[in-house]
C-alpha cells in the first residue's frame, strides 16, 4: 500500500509543496522519499510517488493508494490516483483516508440542511473549532453508544464489514502469488 499526503512548508521565506511517500509492507512502514514538487498538482504528486516507488524497485509491488480525499488525488481525469494507475499500466485499490472521508459525510449532511457554502473552509467546522473548549465533552457520546442513531446504522454497518470481508479473502486469494 502507497501512501502519501502533500504538505506546504516553509523553507526559508517561502512556502515549498514537498510530498512524503510510504509503503506499507509486511516488513512495516517504509519511508521512500519526500519529494519537493513545482506545484501540488495531481499530475505532480502522481510523478513523485512513482519516481519513489521505482528509485526502491517497488513498482510491481504497490497494490493499492491510500490518501487524502482531495480533488488532486481523486479527481477522475487529473487525480494524482488515476495518474499513478496510468503510469504503472494497472488498476490498484484505492483507499481513501477515513478522516477526510468523514468530513465529506459530514459535509454532506450539513448542505443537506443548511445549503451549500461558497467558501472554501466550511463554517461549521470553524465554528465548532472556536466553541472547541466550551462543549461539555463529560455528555459527549458517539453515534456508536447512542441506541437512536445505532438503529438506523447497525445494518449498514454490518453490509459493509462483510463486503470488507469478501474483499479481502478475494484479494487475499489473489495476492498469495505476490507475498
Amino acid at each position: 500500500m502507497v501512501h502519501w499526503d502533500g504538505k506546504l512548508v516553509e523553507e526559508g521565506d517561502k512556502k515549498v509543496d514537498r510530498l512524503p511517500v510510504i509503503a506499507s509492507t509486511l516488513q512495516g512502514p517504509q519511508l521512500l522519499k519526500i519529494a519537493k514538487l513545482e506545484s501540488g498538482t495531481g499530475k505532480a504528486q502522481a510523478d513523485a510517488v512513482v519516481n519513489a516507488l521505482d528509485s526502491l524497485l517497488l513498482r510491481d509491488k504497490a497494490r493499492g493508494l491510500s490518501f487524502d480525499t482531495t480533488d488532486s488525488n481523486t479527481g477522475p481525469f487529473q487525480g494524482s490516483c488515476v495518474w499513478i494507475e496510468t503510469h504503472l499500466g494497472r488498476d490498484l485499490s484505492y483507499l481513501g483516508c477515513r478522516h477526510h472521508i468523514a468530513e465529506l459525510n459530514i459535509k454532506a449532511v450539513y448542505e443537506s440542511a443548511m445549503g451549500s457554502s461558497p467558501a472554501p473552509q466550511e463554517q461549521i467546522f470553524s465554528d465548532l473549532q472556536k466553541e472547541w473548549d466550551r462543549l461539555d465533552l463529560k455528555n459527549y457520546k458517539t453515534g456508536a453508544q447512542d441506541r437512536f442513531v445505532m438503529r438506523f446504522v447497525r445494518p449498514e454497518k454490518e453490509r459493509v464489514a462483510q463486503f470488507t470481508r469478501d474483499q479481502l479473502q478475494v484479494r487475499g486469494n489473489a495476492a498469495e502469488k505476490y507475498f
